[in-house]
């Protein structure tokens, strides 16, 4: 992983738990074993851990459409930078 992408990983799977962490970042210059790969596709499908993590999913992608829509928090943000920037 690059840059940004621990922090993101670390976000979505710790603190929005919308997410199963592959591995910890410390060993992210090893190559994962298919068998961990294995793993943790199946807590992914077939745990608790897994169904949390879906719902906890759709519910952020349910919220970021609503602020991306037309009159949403981002949209709304948006419209403000423009009105600034263009005066």
């Amino acid at each position: 992983m690059h840059s940004d992408q621990p922090w993101n990983a670390g976000y979505v799977c710790g603190h929005l738990k919308a997410g199963i962490v592959m591995r910890p970042w410390e060993k992210s210059r090893e190559t994962l074993p298919a068998k961990d790969i294995q793993e943790v596709i199946k807590r992914a499908m077939d745990s608790d851990e897994g169904i949390a993590a879906r719902s906890a999913a759709k519910a952020l992608a349910e919220d970021v459409r609503a602020a991306v829509a037309n009159g949403g928090s981002s949209w709304a943000d948006m419209e403000e930078f423009v009105a600034r920037i263009t005066k």
